[in-house]
């Protein structure tokens, strides 16, 4: 039975009519695997434009906006000590309080999504940077109003 049965299946695939069947056969797999295949590579992708969305896209934009507002606090600064005007020293807290603490919080949560711990590490360090040069200007302020009072 086994021989005729072997027989049977080589006379099907000699036949027109077995290579059609066949060939069917490998067209159907072919409709049914390149579709999952895609689908499977397409939300691999769709992850990757996700977390670019959500993360690499506002990442350049904040510390953009980040760079700009201490260009502000600085001029501030500038502005305070060659002028005295109490003003100056009040638009740069408003600066630090209004502008750069919600960039700084926005960054901070951005940094909880990342992926990279190498840049997990640079987020930290601009976060001490911030609290450094904020400190320094204040402490600025105090040596400039000490010496303020001592000469004018």
């Amino acid at each position: 039975m086994t021989s005729s049965n072997s027989s049977a299946h080589s006379h099907l695939f000699s036949s027109i009519r077995g290579r059609l069947l066949l060939l069917s056969v490998v067209f159907i797999l072919a409709l049914i695997a390149i579709p999952a295949i895609v689908y499977w590579k397409s939300t691999e992708n769709e992850q990757a434009v996700l977390q670019i969305e959500e993360v690499g896209l506002p990442i350049p934009i904040l510390t953009s906006r980040l760079i700009s507002e201490l260009n502000s606090v600085a001029a501030s600064q500038r502005a305070y000590l060659l002028s005295a005007d109490l003003r100056f020293k009040m638009e740069r807290q408003v600066i630090w309080q209004k502008q750069i603490a919600p960039v700084r919080d926005s960054l901070n949560m951005l940094k909880k999504k990342l992926h990279r711990t190498d840049l997990v590490g640079r987020f930290d360090s601009v976060q001490v940077a911030l609290k450094h040069y904020q400190k320094t200007q204040e402490e600025i302020d105090l040596f400039f109003e000490k010496i303020k009072q001592i000469f004018w």
